[in-house]
């Protein structure tokens, strides 16, 4: 984690570090992504960066979990608002995650490296987050029961993230193509209740 010197940095500054760190681990993998050119980037001497934290690895463990948490804050805020509509969940859900991708690619690209590169367990992450709803919604679920539709939505969701990633979130691409699958998966998972 960030050493105080990192802590008590102008807000400019560590975010200038946060950006072009989360550039390069999205960029690179993490045997590729290299501290000197990262600080090169910056323009900072390559001491100053052991001056903020212990190694290439305490930065990018910071930053996963940085880019975790700004995820997760969005996605839990979400959950709260539509907490007993299944359906709406699952669509504002799947529309978060989209514009999650969209308004911070770097974050996102970084937490998928991660997931194939790193120990952090991503997608374990994801299917509490689901798991956790559903346990609200349906609260007599068994736990084969709840794996099972963990593992449903978290498919649709990643399935609607890849395909519709980039595209233009118009009210008709919702309607026509987001909200049927969304539907379909919660006629399924309520049913199988």
């Amino acid at each position: 984690m960030p050493k105080t010197t990192f802590i008590n940095l102008k807000s400019d500054k560590r975010n200038l570090i946060v950006q072009s760190g989360l550039k390069e681990f999205a960029d690179h993998s993490y045997a590729e992504a290299s501290i000197s050119r990262l600080v090169k980037n910056i323009g900072i001497a390559k001491g100053s960066m052991y001056q903020y934290f212990d190694d290439k690895s305490d930065l990018y463990t910071y930053l996963i979990q940085l880019s975790v948490d700004r995820k997760y804050e969005i996605l839990d805020y979400v959950a709260k608002k539509v907490s007993d509509d299944l359906g709406l969940w699952l669509l504002q859900t799947c529309l978060v995650e989209l514009k999650f991708v969209q308004e911070f690619p770097e974050m996102q690209r970084l937490l998928n490296r991660a997931e194939l590169e790193s120990k952090v367990p991503i997608r374990e992450m994801e299917h509490k987050f689901v798991e956790d709803y559903l346990r609200k919604f349906r609260p007599g679920s068994s736990q084969q029961e709840l794996a099972v539709k963990v593992f449903l939505i978290g498919t649709v969701k990643r399935g609607i993230i890849d395909k519709f990633t980039g595209s233009d979130l118009s009210d008709e691409v919702i309607n026509d193509f987001i909200n049927p699958l969304t539907q379909t998966v919660t006629k399924h998972v309520t049913i199988q209740s």
